[in-house]
């Protein structure tokens, strides 16, 4: 009984040892039979195969990793537009500094420009003063005839170091006659007292103009009598420069007519006959 409960009874050590044997009976009884076909597993139980997607194909996000998608390009187009500004900022900054670089180079060298220029412009042009102007006459005969006047040449000549302005006209360049103590002629006073002749004289420069006496005693200029022969003095005036030069001069007779010849008597006589017999 014990032997047959635990197995270990005849029959089951002999199942046990000839179970090769059984297998040779086996073979020797027929075909072994087929064994069963396994069920398909569950669809739960076996893991799904992920499928390749087509490169043109779509693939359908979850809502949140489409959310992540979003913020991810969001966060980049940002950054791009970020950095965009930022370079228009650059760029900006770099023109304006060179627009007003540019300003302040132009601005300097007007500057520049303009004390170069306020620094060469000459000095004004002065009047000469009388140290700076000698007047010299000339050229003036020693003789006259009287009634027939007198003439001279008249230079001033500029002798400071840089260009002056005088008056040229006939009232400040001229010549005062007198026969001893007695005045005769004064070419200033006698001309045009609104006359004006500017000249512009450069150091060492000279200008030269001619004075004329019309021969008449007229200490007043209003008096038409003839200087009388004798010797006079002509002297220079110049009162816008320095100079004292005089001249003597003889103012000789005027030659008497010339008395008629014999031909114009008789001339004069046969017009006197005639226009007595008309």
């Amino acid at each position: 009984m014990a032997a047959s409960r635990n197995g270990r009874g005849p029959s089951a050590r002999g199942r046990k040892k000839g179970a090769p044997g059984r297998a040779g009976s086996a073979a020797g009884r027929g075909p072994r039979p087929t064994p069963r076909q396994a069920r398909p597993q569950s669809s739960a139980s076996t893991p799904k195969k992920r499928r390749k997607a087509h490169p043109n194909q779509q693939v359908r996000l979850s809502p949140a990793a489409a959310r992540r998608q979003r913020a991810i390009r969001q966060l980049y187009i940002r950054r791009v537009l970020s950095i965009l500004a930022l370079v228009a900022i650059l760029v900006g900054i770099y023109f304006i500094g060179r627009f007003v670089w540019n300003s302040v180079q132009i601005s300097l060298a007007q500057h520049a420009d303009s004390s170069e220029s306020v620094d060469d412009v000459p000095e004004p042009i002065t009047d000469c003063a009388p140290q700076d102007l000698t007047a010299t006459m000339t050229n003036g005969e020693s003789t006259a005839i009287e009634g027939q006047g007198w003439s001279t040449h008249i230079t001033l000549t500029n002798t400071s170091d840089t260009e002056c302005t005088t008056d040229g006209a006939l009232k400040s360049v001229g010549f005062a006659i007198t026969s001893g103590d007695v005045p005769v002629y004064d070419t200033t006073q006698c001309a045009d007292q609104d006359a004006q002749k500017l000249l512009l004289l450069g150091p060492g420069r000279s200008w030269t103009t001619t004075v004329s006496w019309d021969g008449r005693h007229a200490p007043n200029c209003d008096s038409d009598k003839v200087a009388a022969p004798g010797t006079y003095v002509m002297a220079l005036k110049a009162p816008r420069a320095t100079g004292n030069d005089q001249a003597v001069v003889v103012i000789e007779p005027a030659p008497p007519p010339p008395e008629p010849s014999e031909d114009d008597e008789s001339s004069d006589d046969s017009q006197s006959t005639d226009t007595g017999d008309e």
